[in-house]
């Protein structure tokens, strides 16, 4: 028997090795880029000299996805590089006025930090030290800034340490609570302020030392309530202020002394309803102004005299609908507005004429959805607009990147996701 050839024999073992050691090499790419797609990573190629790196698998998007909550660029619906991950239900967030937002709900860290409930979010992605050590006992449902404070509303007896019944203040430069004690028994939804009044909606009926049927206007000064009453008959869950008319969504059928239907116009000095009657068939979970116009989010499909599933705009004087009517097929949860776009949130997957998972972007002319596409994966609860960033939040898991089917191209510089799009019909 002829012996083996000891070259050809060392020849095999460096190349096993060598398959080997790029195997491995390979894998732990796989590994880091994993996070970068929605589905599995089963190959990949470098192209060092283009500084990039090519995804292939059983995925359909890719980029940076984030839980939760997440900030997107308004033009691409894409996750900036750096910003941090949440690891429970985001309910509610507003913009600090430089680019950044406060975000509360339930939850206990955001990025590396420590935080139960409610953090502060820079502009770059950090988590800044506001409220760090500060523990909220409870979700928080809804945040109003004004005048460097905070205002805190949700299910929570405790901030800080202190004794705070459902609502608080907290003095932004640094996550103090103040005195501002309106002491509400049971659940802040939503919160507006308005000159030297803080309004509150939501399920209390006793609130800043007088009883207060789920709607009140509290002092600036003190969080006492003022002589505004509306009493309405049902949970508050929405509310926005335009000159002297407060606007209110929720699940309401009589407030400010009148049968009003999920939606009325309040006078902000007497608290009676005005003659602005839109009469939905549904409740109301949004209500925003922009202009002359209300868009209304809810579960609705008749407001304002004409058929609109669950998203409308209404004219301000005298409550009909315009002609506006994205026609969403399931729950509208949140809405903001930005320039000449209407972002909607909630359960949906069909709206302005597209289909679009739980958000959209839609044009302020015609209702129809834009190619902005963030596309989540569960539903979305609150919007808000900061700067040229979007920030969502909900119980969905992932949300963000763009549609690639199976295959993606990468920067190598910094991992953010290229234009490139073969589009491939089944897995690689």
């Amino acid at each position: 028997m002829a012996k083996p050839n000891r070259n050809i024999l060392k020849s095999l073992i460096l190349a096993l090795v060598y398959i080997l050691t790029i195997s491995v090499e390979a894998q732990e790419l796989i590994e880091k880029y994993q996070n970068k797609v929605n589905g599995e990573v089963f190959t990949l190629d470098v192209d060092e000299s283009n500084g990039l790196i090519y995804l292939g698998g059983d995925f359909i998007r890719a980029g940076n996805f984030r839980s939760y909550g997440a900030v997107l660029d308004q033009n691409t619906g894409l996750v900036p590089e750096g910003m941090p991950k949440v690891d429970g239900a985001v309910l509610t967030s507003v913009s600090d006025g430089a680019g950044g937002y406060y975000i509360g709900g339930n939850f206990t860290q955001v990025g590396t930090e420590a935080r139960r409930n409610l953090a502060h979010i820079n502009v770059n992605g950090t988590v800044t030290s506001f409220v760090e050590g500060l523990s909220i006992n409870g979700p928080v449902e809804t945040l109003a800034l004004s005048d460097g404070i905070l205002y805190v509303g949700g299910h929570f007896t405790s901030v800080g340490g202190v004794v705070r019944n459902r609502i608080a203040a907290l003095n932004v430069s640094n996550g103090s609570v103040t005195d501002w004690n309106p002491n509400a028994n049971n659940t802040v939804r939503t919160l507006a302020v308005f000159g030297n009044t803080v309004y509150a909606g939501g399920d209390f009926s006793g609130i800043g030392g007088l009883d207060r049927n789920r709607i009140a206007s509290l002092n600036v000064s003190d969080g006492l309530s003022t002589a505004w009453n509306p009493n309405a008959n049902g949970t508050v869950r929405s509310l926005t202020i335009d000159d002297n008319t407060v606007y209110v969504g929720g699940t309401f059928t009589n407030i400010g002394g009148a049968v009003r239907n999920y939606i009325a116009g309040l006078n902000g000095s007497s608290g009676l309803a005005t003659a602005w009657d839109p009469d939905a068939n549904g409740i109301i979970n949004s209500v925003v102004v922009s202009g002359s116009t209300l868009y209304a989010g809810g579960d609705f499909t008749n407001i304002g005299g004409a058929s609109r599933n669950r998203i409308a705009a209404l004219n301000s004087s005298d409550g009909l609908a315009t002609n506006w009517d994205p026609n969403a097929n399931r729950t509208v949860r949140s809405l903001a507005v930005s320039g000449s776009v209407v972002y909607a949130g909630g359960d949906f997957f069909n709206i302005g004429g597209q289909f679009r998972d739980y958000i959209a972007a839609l044009n302020i002319t015609d209702g129809q959805a834009t190619d902005w596409d963030p596309s989540a994966d569960e539903s979305v609860f609150s919007l808000s607009v900061s700067g040229s960033t979007v920030h969502a939040g909900g119980t969905f898991t992932l949300i963000g990147g763009k549609n690639r089917n199976h295959l993606a191209a990468l920067n190598l510089s910094d991992g953010s996701l290229t234009d490139w799009n073969p589009n491939a019909n089944d897995r690689v």
